[in-house]
């Protein structure tokens, strides 16, 4: 069973908005007396914090509970070396044997994420037929 953990949508308003509120600064700046290369400066800082509000967008974190892996940031984690995991206001951090791992952003259902990740959630595949208590 794959899961998706998806940041949630009022971290990427609030993002969005503050790249509007830039916008309207930097627009608003073309009308005092600035010198050229800072006014295109400020449009360039616009323009990169839109691309990255996009690509914050599709951040997710995968779960795979058949091949017990844990995918984000280019990166794979075993679920058997997670050892536990932290929830920020804005990120999660794994912590495991291997070392600290961070993911920067918020997560929408961190309490699925964490009985996923230790054992309360046992996948439909794995389970027993005849037991009808799930």
């Amino acid at each position: 069973m794959i899961m998706r953990f998806r940041t949630p949508t009022w971290y990427r308003m609030l993002l969005f908005a503050g790249w509007i509120f830039l916008f309207l600064v930097v627009e608003n700046l073309f009308f005092t007396p600035l010198k050229p290369v800072l006014k295109a400066a400020l449009v360039l800082l616009t323009i990169l914090f839109g691309v990255w509000i996009i690509v914050v967008h599709k951040k997710e974190i995968v779960v795979d509970t058949e091949k017990k892996e844990v995918f984000f940031n280019k990166r794979s984690i075993r679920i058997d070396n997670i050892k536990d995991v932290k929830f920020g206001l804005f990120s999660v951090t794994f912590l495991t044997d291997e070392g600290i791992y961070k993911f920067p952003h918020p997560l929408s259902d961190k309490e699925v994420l964490k009985r996923i990740l230790f054992g309360g959630i046992v996948p439909a595949e794995s389970r027993n037929n005849s037991d009808d208590r799930y």
